[in-house]
């Protein structure tokens, strides 16, 4: 053969060798970059989420990249589940239920928190109220009030618009998340914690979309959240603050060690992760839900 052929072929050969070289390395750290990263989106950077914020400071996630993805509303978290944008989401059972009959349907994976972190703030004694501002989007917060109480409910407004409204009009009390509701307390005003009128219930879960169940980077979360949550019983809330602070966007540390202290004595935080069936059929009796079958709704992950 022609030695100028010969030489051709060789370098054509070499060229291959080192074109597959690259897309090998190409398409491998790819892969070992998607294995890592792990997406959960929440609505807003609420202190109920901390154990996310806990587990990524700590690293605690088993060499899982976790980023925290902040939206605006619960229909966007689904949105960016469905459409695969974001690997799980924060969000209520409420969604698990509705997409059960669906073909893109979202299963729960976990029960983060069992209770809501919300507290009653009033401007006079606590059993003279008799009007209230409740959230505009308040879901299982508000059944909860509607169920146990006999207050009025003035206006349905965001946390933010409901405590302007609260100072400002005539009216008793104001069903406030955090960080509002600390802030309020601080100020002085009387104040008692919802959690005593419900018992154990979901509120936060671990949603996923059903046909992304095998993905093993699903154990490896919950595992981190179930590590997460046992070092924040365990150790110094104003430690544990300042070390979540910048990824909360929390500028008062002190209020912040104040809400950990305050959900770490009213237990919010759920120590392993179980949706009971207890629970789940609680949640069902409370909120008055279609009935659909705990087997269909909860996935376990050991």
């Amino acid at each position: 053969m022609n030695k100028k052929i010969i030489k051709y072929l060789l370098g054509a050969l070499v060229l291959i060798l080192v074109v597959g070289a690259i897309l090998i390395s190409h398409f491998t750290k790819k892969d070992s970059i998607e294995n890592k990263e792990y997406k959960v989106a929440g609505i807003t950077k609420s202190p109920l989420y901390l154990p996310v914020f806990v587990g990524i400071a700590n690293d605690m996630f088993d060499n899982l990249e976790v980023e925290y993805v902040n939206t605006t509303g619960g229909d966007i978290v689904n949105t960016m589940l469905l459409s695969n944008e974001i690997d799980a989401a924060l969000n209520s059972l409420n969604v698990v239920i509705s997409s059960s009959s669906e073909e893109n349907k979202i299963i729960t994976i976990g029960q983060m928190t069992t209770r809501g972190g919300m507290t009653l703030i009033s401007k006079k004694p606590i059993n003279k109220i008799k009007t209230i501002v409740s959230a505009k989007q308040g879901g299982l917060p508000n059944t909860i009030l509607e169920s146990t109480t006999d207050y009025k409910i003035e206006a349905k407004l965001s946390p933010q618009e409901g405590v302007t409204y609260f100072l400002n009009h005539n009216v008793d009390a104001i069903m406030a998340f955090e960080p509002f509701a600390t802030n309020l307390i601080n100020e002085g005003y009387e104040y008692k914690s919802m959690n005593d009128l419900y018992d154990d219930i979901p509120f936060n879960c671990i949603l996923i979309k059903e046909s992304n169940l095998n993905n093993p980077k699903h154990q490896r979360f919950n595992n981190g959240i179930r590590k997460s949550i046992k070092y924040i019983y365990e150790n110094d809330s104003k430690e544990i603050a300042e070390s979540v602070s910048k990824l909360m966007d929390f500028e008062n540390i002190e209020v912040l060690t104040q809400i950990i202290d305050t959900f770490k004595k009213d237990k919010v935080w759920s120590e392993d992760l179980t949706l009971s069936e207890k629970n789940y059929e609680y949640y069902l009796e409370l909120t008055k839900t279609k009935n659909v079958d705990y087997s269909k709704v909860y996935y376990e992950l050991k």
